[in-house]
């Protein structure tokens, strides 16, 4: 099971790690005492976190974005952001440590298991629903650093989401690689040292061109098209006759095995 889940990480790939209804109290026990005191605000209907504001120069909103984004990434659902994948996952990685991994590893948190207040779907392999941490558009949007101004034209967000990297990168395609991870890497370099304010969808755009071009450029020498996808999803499913989705985890299996960055060091 764990190969799986290091599989879909190390990749920053997104997808949901559910547990069945009959299944939460297990992890309830795992919870530290403190932790089982803990409220479910965040869920409550009309929270809201207070938005970023860009109006008293860059030194200033980079602190209150950092503490926000700490204060986010401490929320007892935060981990979820591991499973988003992307960018969303990178950042929170950068600044949130490790920690957010083995939490997230550990199973739902109490917002899922005592509260019961994550998303709920249900599968065709289950005669019951299946919950599971996930977080909120608003504090995407936040992690992400977005400041609404008023227009698309005029909004603007400290890192790309993961939308603007689909449209504007050539390094992402659904998958993390060394472009990626240096493109974010000199983000947050440039805005640590203030080289870089947060930019409007079109700055990201001319942003991101610039390293579709370089040394750095992974782009494939020809673009897949839906015939290539069609083609390779049956030869995969030739390969693996069961779907991933809804399975539990212990019934996928891997034709080799796994073996991550940190294992091989």
């Amino acid at each position: 099971m764990k190969h799986v889940l290091e599989l879909a990480i190390c990749r920053g790939m997104k997808f949901i790690l559910a547990i069945p209804f009959n299944a939460l109290p297990h992890f309830r026990d795992s919870e530290p005492p403190s932790m089982m005191g803990l409220t479910k605000r965040t869920y409550d209907t009309g929270f809201q976190e207070s938005p970023l504001t860009y109006d008293r120069g860059r030194v200033v909103f980079m602190d209150q974005y950092l503490g926000k984004l700490v204060d986010i990434l401490w929320h007892p659902h935060a981990w979820a952001v591991i499973a988003m994948g992307g960018p969303t996952s990178w950042i929170a990685r950068h600044y949130g440590g490790e920690r957010l991994i083995i939490e997230y590893m550990s199973g739902p948190s109490i917002q899922v298991t005592a509260h019961h207040r994550g998303a709920v779907t249900d599968t065709p392999f289950l005669d019951m629903p299946v919950f599971y941490d996930h977080l909120s558009m608003q504090e995407v949007e936040l992690i992400h650093s977005y400041i609404p101004l008023g227009s698309p034209t005029d909004d603007r967000w400290v890192f790309p989401t993961t939308e603007i990297f689909e449209d504007f990168s050539k390094h992402w395609k659904g998958k993390w690689n060394q472009g990626c991870e240096r493109i974010m890497g000199n983000i947050a370099r440039d805005l640590s040292s203030g080289l870089l304010a947060p930019q409007t969808r079109k700055e990201w755009h001319e942003y991101l061109r610039g390293n579709n071009r370089g040394q750095y450029t992974l782009e494939p020498g020809s673009v897949p098209t839906e015939s290539d996808f069609t083609l390779v999803e049956n030869k995969i499913d030739s390969i693996f006759p069961i779907r991933w989705h809804g399975r539990r985890i212990r019934d996928i299996l891997l034709p080799e095995e796994f073996l991550s960055t940190a294992s091989k060091n």
